[in-house]
């Protein structure tokens, strides 16, 4: 997909109409936002016209197009779907024209400074319409420069927009460098590499021509040996100057001498040149026009070529700078992840070891700690305060004697066949009897509502109407025998579940508020 590009003109206004506003004016932002047939500056490498009807197609497929402030997608001041941005071609370039709402401060706020002509640019975005959509060349300025020309004859527009800082007012060469996206850089490298061989074929077939004469030319005039005997290797005549259908020649090889004057024409069998009669110039010789426009060309081709190769290099290194800078960002990012995933690394390893250790496969797990929660701890071991869990609703001295003799005879042995299943809650380890609901005795996560203090006693009492799939009545039987056993009287614990339903009430309105 092509890169979003984005072009720049001054030509922004607010609108004349009446019958608005309070003040009798009709908040409307109007002007050009592209203009046809004007060269642009250079935008970093390039020189970029519109042609008329580039738009012409955007605008017959009605494309939804919208007006903004400064590109910002958040900042909407019109659109075409709506009615509210109108846009049309004429000879001059794309007019728009947005009327904006009375009733929004960023409008009129805008409104007001594009009236004080505080904003007077505008712009648009748009993407080439496929391979037709812009067209790309190498001319030569009135001065017989070289530079890359494009023209935009289709393109796909998707906003217009006023903006506060033109990108390309002036010389800003980091804004220029910002209209060069990675596909205009790729055309840019073919052009510069097609006129560089365009223009050494050139040299070459010039240079040939040059040889072929000066070889013709020392061929039918060979050299005079002088009074020592010295002879020329370049023959009689050193050839100073070409032209059309002769050339300029010193008899005495270069500097000052006798110039000649020496027609020629092409060889019929087209193999090298045949020369005439040579006659002396009546001034002194001077280098042609010609001849100066031909060297001066290519010194300025040459030049040329080698500022284009130093561009696109500079232009590579800028681009290996931005992804060294990249990779070194992710570098520490990943560096950073890897930290975070060792740390979880770390702390799953522990677990694992735990879990390893875990007896829980047997239904009897002993290891301090363990999260499996199904931990068979010696009847001796339990703590006198937990002795009454096990029957709430048969709460009388009696059984509590009963229980207690029980648990007095299996503290005397010395094995550990006497042992309880118990539930962590809060570092302590519960019995079946400390829960309010107990689906399988032999599966401590179906044990839900501990009831083993006071302040366990009152949640459980408040959360009961919140726990699904148990029997409430007998779970509210216990809860209540618990409450009774802590000293708190049925009214407490009526007040207590109350207010507890109530903060839940309130806490679940203010979720679903937010």
């Amino acid at each position: 997909m092509s890169t979003v590009e984005i072009r720049y003109a001054a030509e922004l206004r607010t609108g004349a109409a009446l019958g608005g506003n309070d003040q009798g004016e009709e908040m409307v932002l109007e002007g050009y936002a592209a203009r046809f047939n004007q060269p642009s500056k250079d935008l970093g490498g390039f020189r970029e016209t519109i042609k008329p009807g580039a738009f012409r197609n955007a605008l017959a497929n009605k494309s939804d197009v919208r007006c903004l402030f400064n590109h910002d997608a958040s900042k909407v001041l019109g659109r075409t779907q709506s009615g509210t941005l109108t846009l049309a071609e004429d000879e001059n370039g794309l007019k728009f024209r947005c009327q904006l709402d009375p009733n929004n401060t960023e409008h009129r706020n805008l409104y007001s400074s594009v009236k004080r002509q505080d904003v007077s640019e505008c712009s648009f975005a748009f993407t080439p319409d496929g391979p037709e959509g812009d067209y790309w060349d190498n001319v030569k300025d009135e001065g017989g420069n070289w530079f890359i020309s494009r023209e935009l004859r289709n393109v796909n527009l998707f906003d217009v927009s006023a903006v506060t800082h033109p990108a390309y007012a002036g010389t800003n060469v980091d804004a220029r460098c910002e209209a060069v996206t990675p596909e205009i850089r790729g055309i840019m490298s073919k052009l510069i590499e097609k006129r560089t061989k365009t223009v050494e074929t050139r040299d070459k077939s010039f240079q040939d021509m040059l040889n072929c004469l000066s070889k013709c030319l020392c061929d039918q005039f060979p050299c005079e040996p002088d009074e020592n005997e010295y002879c020329s290797p370049y023959g009689m005549y050193w050839m100073c100057d070409t032209y059309d259908n002769y050339i300029i020649a010193s008899k005495d090889g270069p500097g000052p001498s006798e110039y000649v004057k020496i027609p020629y024409v092409q060889n019929p069998d087209g193999d090298g040149y045949v020369f005439g009669t040579p006659t002396p110039v009546e001034k002194d010789w001077v280098p042609s026009e010609r001849a100066k426009s031909v060297n001066g060309e290519m010194r300025a081709m040459n030049a040329a070529h080698m500022q284009a190769i130093a561009d696109r290099h500079i232009a590579e290194a800028a681009a290996h700078k931005d992804a060294a800078d990249a990779h070194s960002a992710a570098a520490a990012d990943h560096t950073d992840h890897a930290q975070a995933h060792s740390e979880v690394a770390d702390a799953a390893q522990t677990e694992a070891d735990k879990m390893a250790r875990c007896e829980a496969t047997r239904g009897d797990c002993s290891v301090k700690g363990c999260r499996c929660q199904n931990q068979m701890i010696a009847a001796r071991d339990m703590d006198d305060d937990y002795e009454d869990y096990e029957d709430f609703e048969n709460d009388d001295e009696e059984q509590k004697n009963a229980r207690r003799a029980a648990r007095k005879s299996a503290e005397l042995r010395d094995d550990d066949s006497s042992k309880v299943r118990t539930k962590m809650v809060g570092g302590k380890a519960l019995p079946a009897g400390a829960f309010a609901v107990v689906g399988d005795p032999n599966d401590t996560s179906t044990w839900k509502l501990p009831i083993h203090d006071k302040a366990h006693a009152d949640n459980a009492a408040a959360r009961l109407n919140q726990t699904d799939d148990i029997d409430k009545e007998a779970a509210d039987k216990k809860i209540k025998a618990a409450q009774k056993k802590f000293g708190e009287s049925p009214d407490d614990a009526r007040a207590f579940k109350e207010q507890m339903e109530l903060r839940f009430r309130l806490s679940m309105l203010a979720t679903e508020i937010q």
